[in-house]
């Protein structure tokens, strides 16, 4: 079995991925600042350094690495910090590529929000052109980091939805909004949401690894609009939505640059993905929300 290097692996995506790695019969190996368990080895991304002796031989590395989007403010100093946590690690496990001899694949998370907001009839597919905005951009240069590692290696570079998970992450955070009854569209609630269910994303991480792909995925269970999520999220916690839409340049007054993000969706396509044998679980928004201890 494949021997795995999971750099970023001890937040919400990692130690989920983990799990079913390791329950697949994998060896995985987790790069963490503050290592604990046994199998966690130490690294510090800015300071280069590592412990190889530690590793060993490896057959695949998956990139989790990258502060929060959502987390702050997008200041000058949280927007170079978004993208240093995401191409720093990047940067710094290419200069030691030569250290892995046996390597065959680079796996790297990345952002579906990198289309822009133009909001087209169809659905954006992975060879269209990157917007110009500010996620467009981090997401543009986040998967230029990874693209070193090719032509040497496979380089299969996973665009990431909204992840709905009950333990933690974005959904947390507008179920307790929900069950404080202060859940409700937002700006118009037409725009779109693309989500993805954490069971089929760990799922999607190895398919990627176990089927060797290469070149850019969406993963994304569906899109639905912004009203008809939030309606659903609200049914499901058994609550009601009883106020008004928030206005969008409330929204921007309150978090800024960042807001653009949730006033424009992005209509995504998954075929790419579907197309090499994948298969989503949770296609359907009740299905999924009903399938989380929320």
């Amino acid at each position: 079995m494949k021997r795995i290097l999971i750099a970023g692996g001890t937040g919400l995506i990692g130690q989920e991925l983990e799990n079913k790695l390791t329950t697949s019969g994998y060896e995985v190996l987790i790069l963490s600042r503050n290592p604990k368990g046994e199998n966690q080895v130490f690294w510090s991304p800015k300071e280069q350094k590592i412990d190889l002796a530690a590793i060993g031989s490896i057959d695949v590395i998956i990139n989790l690495c990258g502060a929060g989007i959502a987390d702050k403010p997008w200041s000058k100093a949280r927007k170079k910090e978004l993208l240093e946590s995401r191409i720093g690690p990047a940067n710094f496990l290419f200069s030691i590529k030569d250290k892995f001899p046996k390597l065959t694949q680079y796996i790297t998370a990345s952002g579906v929000n990198c289309y822009g907001y133009d909001q087209r009839a169809g659905a954006y597919v992975e060879g269209d052109d990157f917007g110009t905005d500010y996620l467009s951009t981090l997401v543009r240069e986040w998967e230029t980091s990874a693209d070193q590692f090719s032509p040497e290696v496979n380089v299969a570079k996973l665009r990431i939805s909204m992840v709905l998970s009950e333990n933690g992450g974005a959904l947390e955070k507008l179920s307790k909004a929900v069950k404080w009854n202060l859940g409700s569209p937002i700006a118009s609630g037409k725009q779109w949401m693309t989500w993805v269910h954490m069971d089929d994303l760990v799922a999607s991480i190895q398919h990627a690894m176990e089927q060797e792909l290469s070149g850019a995925f969406n993963i994304l269970g569906n899109y639905t609009t912004n009203e008809a999520f939030m309606k659903a999220l609200a049914a499901r916690l058994n609550k009601r939505m009883w106020m008004p839409n928030v206005p969008g340049f409330l929204m921007k007054l309150i978090l800024g640059e960042m807001a653009e993000m949730l006033i424009n969706g992005v209509k995504v396509s998954n075929d790419k993905m579907t197309k090499t044998g994948f298969e989503f679980t949770y296609t359907e928004i009740n299905k999924a929300f009903s399938s989380l201890r929320l």
